[in-house]
């Protein structure tokens, strides 16, 4: 949800122009997720 407030805010200011950043911004977001949900997962398994 962190992630919506920064989208509507660049969709304000810069309307089409920010739509690129908008995607840039978004995937990174999921890409660092993705990562940290599996540093996660492997820091869990390893203490069982």
């Amino acid at each position: 949800m962190v992630f919506i407030f920064p989208i509507i805010l660049m969709m304000v200011y810069l309307n089409g122009s920010a739509f690129t950043y908008v995607l840039i911004y978004l995937t990174f977001g999921v890409i660092g997720y993705l990562i940290t949900k599996s540093i996660l997962k492997i820091k869990s398994s390893k203490n069982n």
